[in-house]
């Protein structure tokens, strides 16, 4: 099956991306908004029949007529009509594809901007299909049907660290600690917040394989990759939903990639971790940093939470705690032991003691008896 990129290429010669007036509409835009940009209009351009900078053109000329001046806004409201009733979009996918549409035509010049007037664009924002939420016991089975270890560590950030393939398409590498429960930080692609979360065994153990078979990234380059070059959001996407139709999920309606993040959600709140942090680990705007003082201090306690909240998000067959760290639990150990050495010492010392006593009462009683003696000879005398 020929992709909506490939249609394209053949229907107007070249990638959209490479056409003035994309360029204009997407200049200083995010990585991600652009792939949008390029995905959205892909999509319309091939519906109107006709590239980026033809429409442009078009849209100049449409203006100073007046039996064609609302040309693209009906093309626009057909192009709503095709998404909801043959492609079955919900409201919040058409909304998007609109906005992109609006933000095109914008964007190359405010005189271009679409006016719908009186004809709103309104959406039903009901979902056609019902997410799902996945269990964890459904999320080993996909972790176990994994053929790769990149595949495993794709899952591993989707699932564990509740990340969007946004954000795992834009993941520097580098960030990512090589030991369980360690902290890290970064920015969600989508909305600029930021997020704090820690690592898990699986993480970090799959991120070591990989690299050993991908080698470090260079500056700049995706950390993840696939035969046809470096995996973008869209690649990113697919393949999660392979993995997901492998282990057998493929015919449950609403099992989405992002079902991955509800799944992440649910764990945290059935290990009872706090609100605060839950904000924090999905990326949502969140005051954490003032409510929790220093950043040092923050950090002990987002690797705590998801120490707490790992064993409900265990990808293991074995049910495994780990309430403390390598760190924390040698320093119970040496605690333990000078305890321990404190109570000999003071066992050592109070037994010295107690004999001193026991030997001065002997002598004590020794004196007593011969005093005693003394006296009885002395009565007896008189």
């Amino acid at each position: 099956m020929v992709s909506l990129i490939e249609r394209f290429k053949q229907q107007f010669g070249k990638d959209i991306t490479e056409f003035e007036t994309f360029k204009k509409a997407t200049r200083n835009k995010k990585p991600q908004t652009v792939q949008n940009y390029r995905y959205n209009l892909t999509e319309f351009c091939l519906f109107v029949t006709e590239n980026p900078d033809q429409i442009i053109t078009n849209r100049e000329q449409h203006l100073n007529s007046s039996d064609k001046r609302e040309y693209y806004e009906e093309k626009a409201l057909d192009f709503k009509h095709y998404l909801e009733t043959t492609k079955k979009y919900a409201g919040r996918g058409v909304n998007g594809y609109l906005n992109r549409v609006r933000g095109f035509f914008s964007n190359n010049g405010s005189r271009y901007s679409l006016d719908f007037g009186s004809k709103a664009l309104t959406y039903d924002q009901k979902r056609r299909v019902r997410k799902y939420s996945p269990s964890r016991s459904d999320c080993q089975a996909i972790y176990q049907k994994c053929p790769t270890v990149r595949d495993k560590l794709l899952f591993c950030l989707a699932f564990q660290n509740g990340l969007a393939p946004t954000d795992i398409a834009n993941l520097d590498y580098k960030i990512l600690p090589q030991e369980p429960f360690k902290f890290y930080e970064s920015s969600r692609q989508k909305t600029g917040s930021m997020w704090f979360s820690a690592v898990t065994p699986e993480i970090v153990e799959n991120l070591q394989e990989y690299l050993k078979i991908r080698g470090s990234p260079k500056h700049g380059d995706a950390l993840f990759t696939g035969r046809e070059g470096e995996l973008d959001a869209i690649r990113i996407s697919k393949r999660l939903k392979e993995l997901i139709k492998l282990a057998g999920f493929g015919d449950i309606e609403g099992f989405k990639p992002t079902a991955l993040r509800d799944a992440f959600v649910d764990c945290l709140i059935d290990a009872e971790i706090d609100s605060k942090f839950r904000e924090s680990f999905m990326g949502h705007t969140s005051d954490i940093e003032h409510h929790y003082g220093s950043h040092k201090r923050l950090e002990a306690n987002i690797e705590n939470a998801m120490r707490k909240a790992y064993p409900k998000l265990s990808l293991s067959d074995k049910t495994v705690t780990y309430s403390t760290s390598k760190e924390q639990f040698d320093e119970i150990k040496q605690r333990l032991e000078e305890s321990e050495k404190r109570h000999k010492e003071t066992e050592q010392k109070t037994n010295a003691v107690l004999f001193k006593v026991l030997q001065t009462m002997k002598e004590i009683g020794a004196d007593v008896d011969e005093i005693a003696k003394e006296i009885e000879k002395d009565g007896t005398t008189t």
